[in-house]
């Protein structure tokens, strides 16, 4: 879906999402794969972004980005305030009441629609549990893209690790620009899903090797 939002509207959003995950995923292969691999990949990814950025249908990508240089971004003001809100308050945030109530005379003080969300879920976790809010989000997205790395490891299971971290990775960056994502099933269930779907398939194949292994195991006497 945000992928899909990214191709059809040019979102800025889904343009920081693309280009983050592309270098935590080249990284990885980097570090998995060596430089000379990652190099290429790198290169053929960026071919393919040029190539989808030439789109007709993504041509408002470019537009958007020559109007945020022209005119900024409201959501830099709304931003600011939400930082405000949060560092008031930073251990326990302001409840789920706190942005309705102090949002609309600031909103009224800029020209900004005062029923406005502060469009960053990372924000919006902290400002309605405060602190641990804020660290669970980081502890979700950081702690499974590091599980998927580790799946890395294994070559087996590259294809695997690479493509949960970019999932998450995704996921995670747009966030940043995006309200309430994994309360909404359309976005954050299917995230879960996907994400689970790859953890699935990993271990199906551990199974598969495991049970090769075995039988290679119980034909060894024979063989000798």
């Amino acid at each position: 879906l945000f992928t899909a939002a990214f191709l059809a509207t040019g979102s800025r959003a889904g343009i920081a999402a693309a280009v983050g995950t592309a270098v935590t995923v080249g990284l990885v292969v980097a570090w998995r794969l060596g430089a000379a691999r990652a190099l290429k990949w790198t290169g053929i990814g960026a071919l393919a972004g040029t190539v989808v950025l030439s789109l007709p249908m993504s041509r408002g990508a470019l537009v958007r980005i020559v109007s945020f240089a022209a005119t900024g971004d409201p959501r830099i003001l709304i931003w600011a305030h939400g930082i405000q809100l949060a560092a008031r308050n930073p251990i326990r945030g302001v409840g789920f009441h706190g942005w309705g109530e102090s949002f609309p005379p600031y909103a009224r003080a800029f020209g900004l629609d005062p029923t406005l969300p502060p469009h960053n879920a990372y924000l919006i976790a902290w400002l309605w549990l405060g602190i641990a809010g804020l660290a669970t989000m980081a502890v979700i997205f950081v702690g499974t893209i590091v599980s998927f790395t580790r799946l890395t490891a294994k070559s087996w299971l590259l294809d695997l690790g690479l493509l949960g971290i970019a999932l998450t990775s995704w996921f995670g960056i747009q966030l940043f620009f995006t309200n309430f994502a994994l309360l909404q099933p359309r976005v954050g269930g299917a995230f879960c899903l996907l994400v689970g779907a790859a953890y699935g398939a990993a271990e199906y194949r551990r199974l598969q090797i495991a049970k090769a292994s075995g039988r290679v195991q119980e034909h060894l006497p024979e063989a000798f």
